[in-house]
């Protein structure tokens, strides 16, 4: 017999396995999720797990470009950790990876909010050295090397496009300038660690001790705008003052010369464009910095350079009289792109016989693409210098951002003479912030 005091539930209120059907569709779609995962571990080891992990979590932040742009930025500080499966001739790393999925975002948001690139000078000075490497395709004697090297133009061109799209607020600009920020603290502090115990120069989790310090010159910048512009005490304000001198000591322990040259270069032109007290605030630092520079063995680097004494030296040396030789034979189409090292040795009979890059971005494309190639890329660094240049000198008060994006633009435009550095994803970041110096004008605190 009922208890009819006890109540009878509805069906509304009925547990069911699964809860509603949203549940359920969800927890099918786990189970589906780690079936698949299983039999990509079986196949593939795990690469292939960790990868199509990273391809179900990349498909959710197909609708967060923005996300997609920082997570990019983050991982770019990492280049040396990122591998995930390689291949003869073309590794997949996260970063492009990572870069893949932004350009699908893109794509999705050009669709969804029918908004239209920006066609203007840097933009197209940007997609004409892409079509000079991609006809360079044409008549490289290796087309795959070329292929190669002009992909990687190609995605750095469509980096260059989601800043420029996805940075369009001083807010978004902040963001941007934390995670960078961020994660090239985390870096420095690794390099310093790597210091501890090392006998040679560092590289930290970067490709090489060059690009380390041109990253840290980058953060740099960007520490000093947070330092600058944050509440005193904030979490920013505390993150760019650790990252500043975090990265300071990281770039001293580098001891990469070409850094040593562009750092007080970049802070003397800085310093120019500054008012007079911004500007007596950055020739002290500038004079701390040389201090710093020569009491952590830079004396001696530089002392080994002028007396022709080292490997580096030497290597520079041959690699810029081989570029030029093949920029005068080839001076219209070069040798083609990527190609540079294939021709070293028969132009420079290093006794060494390694191939090796320029070492130079500006000769690398001189020699590659030919002079064509140079003009380009050359305008493609003036164009922005100019535009950032010209809004500086327009303010009456220190403007953080435009001067950080100006010492960094100097800097790696300086270190590209001594190294092949067209390629760093933080510098096509700075030219595509650059390229809209005119959004970053007001000058009161917002971070």
């Amino acid at each position: 017999m009922k208890d009819s005091t006890l109540p009878v539930p509805t069906p509304a209120e009925t547990p069911r396995l699964g809860g509603n059907w949203h549940s359920s569709v969800a927890g099918a779609g786990v189970v589906l999720l780690g079936a698949i995962v299983g039999v990509a571990l079986g196949l593939f080891g795990p690469a292939g797990g960790l990868l199509l992990v990273a391809l179900v979590i990349a498909a959710r932040l197909l609708f967060a470009p923005v996300m997609l742009l920082n997570v990019l930025v983050a991982v770019a500080a990492f280049d040396a950790l990122t591998t995930i499966l390689p291949f003869p001739g073309y590794t997949l790393t996260a970063s492009k990876l990572i870069g893949y999925v932004l350009v699908l975002a893109l794509a999705l948001e050009m669709c969804l909010a029918r908004w239209k690139v920006r066609m203007d000078g840097p933009l197209v000075l940007v997609m004409t050295l892409v079509v000079l490497g991609a006809l360079s395709i044409l008549r490289a004697p290796h087309a795959a090397l070329a292929l190669e090297d002009t992909l990687r133009l190609a995605q750095l061109g469509m980096l260059f496009i989601g800043v420029r799209q996805l940075i369009d607020t001083r807010a978004r600009l902040t963001t941007l300038a934390v995670t960078l920020v961020a994660s090239l603290t985390v870096g420095a502090v690794l390099a310093l660690w790597e210091a501890m115990g090392a006998e040679d120069r560092i590289a930290g989790v970067s490709q090489n001790a060059a690009v380390l310090s041109a990253e840290l010159l980058v953060g740099l910048g960007f520490a000093t705008a947070l330092w600058s512009l944050a509440r005193k005490g904030s979490a920013i304000w505390w993150l760019g003052v650790a990252g500043f001198w975090a990265m300071a000591l990281a770039l001293l322990a580098t001891q990469t010369r070409a850094a040593f040259v562009a750092l007080p270069l970049a802070a003397a032109a800085t310093a120019w464009h500054l008012p007079r007290r911004g500007a007596q605030i950055a020739m002290a630092a500038l004079v701390l910095l040389v201090v710093g520079v020569l009491a952590f063995g830079g004396a001696e680097r530089f002392r080994a350079a002028v007396e022709f004494s080292d490997n580096s030296t030497r290597g520079h040396l041959r690699t810029g009289k081989a570029g030029l030789r093949m920029t005068a034979d080839n001076p219209l189409l070069g040798v083609g792109l990527g190609h540079f090292p294939v021709y070293y040795l028969p132009y420079s009979h290093d006794p060494l016989g390694f191939e090796k890059t320029a070492h130079n971005s500006y000769l690398s494309f001189s020699s590659e693409l030919g002079l064509p190639g140079l003009v380009v890329f050359g305008l493609m660094l003036l164009a922005p210098l100019a535009l950032v240049s010209r809004e500086l000198r327009k303010q009456r008060h220190v403007n953080a951002w435009h001067a950080a994006i100006l010492f960094g633009l100097v800097a790696l435009a300086l270190m590209s003479i001594f190294h092949t550095l067209h390629f760093l994803k933080y510098f096509w970041v700075l030219l595509a912030l650059a390229a809209d110096a005119d959004r970053w004008r007001v000058t009161a605190p917002s971070a």
